[in-house]
């Protein structure tokens, strides 16, 4: 399966560092480098020229891969297993399947795996048409995803998670977030900045290498803090996909 990807300088310690030595599948890698000048910071312009390449790079991914399956991922995420089959699983049935964004059912246009067919072209250029307007994908993704009535679109399991995926807040350094038992992926997302997204990544390692008593004490701090109904959302919007 190909796994592809974009990175700006901003981003490529991320890519360096947490992404690629992360991956624990036998994947086709192809990550270009989008140069742009800028820290990468969300709605800035270099960050949109980034997400605009992106798009593009997605879309000349369709049609040189008709027909295929494969993955898209932002480089700041890190891997905690094997993959393939579990997005293999997801996507019977399913033109495109994402990791959930928020409990509220949004799509995150930051990790999904796609089958390269005609709706999905078309899928894409419209948001890649909506992003020189709106100046970033995921919010024009998530409205044109439902309204193309035949696409057939789902979630990944809540193991490929985000900060925001169970409690759908702005992350700050020191605050905690939920981490299931057995996490395939984390995306250091609902954050702003670099440095942000390394101490993300840093925190969901450091958690998850200790194993379920850590994660069931970090979830135990979370739920006093928030309860469990974002925690509950997520997992019951993930079965219905």
């Amino acid at each position: 399966m190909k796994l592809i990807s974009i990175y700006t300088p901003s981003h490529q310690i991320l890519k360096d560092h947490w992404f690629l030595p992360s991956i624990q599948d036998d994947f086709e890698i192809s990550i270009d480098r989008c140069e742009v000048s800028g820290k990468g910071r969300y709605m800035e312009k270099d960050w949109t020229e980034a997400v605009l390449f992106k798009s593009h790079t997605i879309l000349d991914t369709i049609k040189r891969n008709w027909g295929m399956i494969f993955i898209y991922a932002d480089v700041d995420i890190q891997f905690f297993a094997p993959m393939q089959d579990e997005i293999l699983q997801s996507m019977e049935n399913k033109d495109i399947v994402c990791q959930l964004d928020d409990p509220h059912g949004n799509l995150c246009t930051g990790f999904f795996a796609v089958r390269a067919n005609e709706l999905t072209l078309q899928l894409w250029q419209e948001v890649h048409k909506a992003t020189h307007i709106e100046h970033r994908d995921q919010h024009a993704f998530n409205r044109l995803v439902r309204e193309m009535k035949a696409i057939r679109f789902g979630y990944l399991p809540t193991q490929f998670f985000g900060a925001g995926t169970f409690n759908a807040k702005i992350w700050y350094l020191g605050q905690r977030f939920y981490i299931l038992n057995f996490p395939i992926m984390f995306h250091a997302n609902w954050t702003i900045g670099v440095d942000n997204k390394i101490a993300l990544l840093q925190q969901a390692r450091k958690i998850i290498s200790k194993g379920a008593v850590a994660i069931a004490l970090n979830n135990a701090r979370m739920y006093c803090r928030y309860g469990m109904r974002g925690l509950r959302l997520a997992q019951a919007l993930s079965r219905l996909a």
